[in-house]
């Protein structure tokens, strides 16, 4: 996940979802009753698909009638499978092994992993589904927990482009755009990068929010000050919005932010100091017990 701050994520290039009501519903497996799970669900249920649920943990009450007890019990017959778990290792858990997900799917059928995960083991994991006879996306996701009520996520997929399309009347029941990436793990790099790019703004913000206020500027005036001008994306802005308000709340754990800039880091093809900085930063806000709470509370370690 990331930017979880505004919902206007429509980029030159996307492709706007859309489901036509003469498309028949889809049986639809979710795997993982996280934050992010549970919303993905809840919106597949509401579109009018088949709903199976799985989790390794509890699963919400709302949801228990769709609940499986086992992953076979899950993905028998679905059309699609969509996990959205927290790491490699998760994610190897749920879809690996005599009783894992890719096991237990009737072939054809269509795979799609939706978590922030390397570039390595989605190959590995897209070649696993190749040799089960099954269909295999990596779709991660760009928005957070409000973006995911309210059916506006953006999806990054790659993979075989007729299988993006044949995914689009799932896709539109929590997601305002698809971006066809192109071949396998284009999308989980194109993810890496984003959440990134996001995780250093937020951490050079809220540094520069606490030093303008040791030299007397109120930290509300700088943030409207760089919101007019032409060098604060609105994502940081929402950010530095939260920092002001002293709003922590989680909707991207500073924990995920690191396990993401571990993960972009291991997948570089070149130095990228920066970046290792900025994973310094959001490793010692979590050594600091600020872990659980939103990214924004990285902001804390600058008031110090």
């Amino acid at each position: 996940m990331v930017c979880p701050y505004g919902n206007n994520y429509n980029v030159e290039g996307s492709e706007r979802t859309g489901r036509t009501e003469m498309e028949a519903s889809m049986r639809v497996s979710v795997l993982g009753m996280g934050a992010m799970g549970s919303r993905i669900a809840r919106r597949v249920a509401a579109a009018g698909h088949e709903l199976r649920v799985w989790s390794r943990s509890d699963v919400p009450a709302d949801l228990a009638s769709s609940a499986r007890p086992t992953l076979h019990d899950a993905v028998l017959e679905a059309d699609v499978v969509l996990a959205m778990v927290t790491d490699d290792d998760a994610s190897r858990a749920v879809w690996s092994g005599a009783s894992g997900a890719l096991a237990g799917m009737r072939d054809r059928a269509l795979a799609i992993e939706c978590s922030t995960l390397t570039p390595d083991w989605v190959t590995e994991l897209a070649a696993s589904a190749r040799d089960r006879g099954v269909r295999f996306l990596d779709a991660p996701v760009v928005g957070s927990r409000p973006q995911a009520e309210q059916g506006a996520l953006v999806v990054l997929a790659s993979g075989d482009a007729a299988d993006v399309e044949s995914a689009r009347a799932v896709f539109s029941s929590f997601a305002s755009a698809v971006h066809s990436m192109g071949a396998t793990p284009r999308a989980t790099i194109a993810k890496l990068a984003t959440n990134a790019l996001f995780a250093a703004q937020v951490a050079v913000l809220g540094e520069l929010l606490a030093a303008v206020a040791d030299q007397g500027i109120e930290p509300a005036a700088m943030l409207e000050l760089l919101g007019a001008l032409p060098v604060l994306s609105p994502a940081a802005r929402g950010a530095g919005l939260a920092m002001v308000a002293e709003r922590f709340e989680p909707m991207f754990p500073v924990a995920l932010v690191a396990k993401d800039l571990r993960y972009a880091l291991r997948s570089k093809s070149r130095d990228m100091p920066v970046i290792d900085c900025v994973r310094e930063r959001y490793e010692r806000a979590v050594a600091s017990g600020l872990g659980e709470e939103n990214i924004t509370a990285v902001a804390k370690l600058s008031r110090a």
